[in-house]
């Protein structure tokens, strides 16, 4: 666990050598790190456990599953945290341009890269505990068409943030006046 935490904080400051840095950085590290480390432990103990000798069984079975269900969560986890440590990196740079389509382009894309995390740690946490995989996906086939009318607006949210981002009517900051609401732009994005 240490010895992985140290050789990835080793790497990112190599590559983050002479970049700039927001005040946020060191907790957002640390808080990445420790999901490598888990991820490091569980996978050593995984493959040690092969050399114990359990005899075939329940014990190995339910040891066998855990720890697969631990790598895979950790390495979720792991997936999810360097997405913050990345998107928080590419926000100072695009704080520094003098561009908005940055400004909201990072958001979005993290937020997008997040969901397909969750998504595929879902998937890969339903193989580890041995959960049919084929009957789950074919089943959301039917429920994406009762999801896609429940989430009608949220669609629309999404394809109205792709349209914004293109056709850049507006920027983060702007002062807008939308039907009877007005106010300063924060953030353009599908979800908060």
């Amino acid at each position: 666990d240490l010895a992985v935490r140290s050789l990835v904080r080793m790497l990112i400051g190599r590559l983050l050598r002479g970049q700039p840095r927001g005040d946020s950085h060191r907790q957002t590290l640390r808080r990445t790190l420790r999901p490598y480390g888990y991820l490091a432990a569980s996978a050593f103990w995984l493959l040690a456990l092969r050399f114990i000798g359990l005899e075939e069984g329940i014990a190995l079975d339910v040891l066998h599953g855990a720890l697969v269900l631990f790598v895979t969560l950790s390495a979720a986890l792991a997936a999810w945290r360097t997405v913050d440590l990345v998107a928080e990196h590419m926000l100072v740079l695009a704080q520094s341009t003098t561009s908005k389509v940055d400004d909201v382009l990072v958001p979005l894309l993290r937020k997008s890269l997040k969901i397909f995390i969750m998504v595929m740690g879902v998937i890969y946490a339903c193989n580890a505990l041995q959960i049919p995989i084929g009957p789950l996906v074919a089943s959301l086939g039917i429920a994406g068409v009762a999801f896609s009318f429940a989430a009608k607006d949220t669609v629309e949210n999404f394809f109205g943030s792709v349209a914004v981002l293109l056709d850049r009517p507006f920027d983060v900051g702007d002062w807008v006046v939308i039907d009877d609401v007005e106010g300063i732009v924060e953030e353009v994005g599908w979800w908060r």
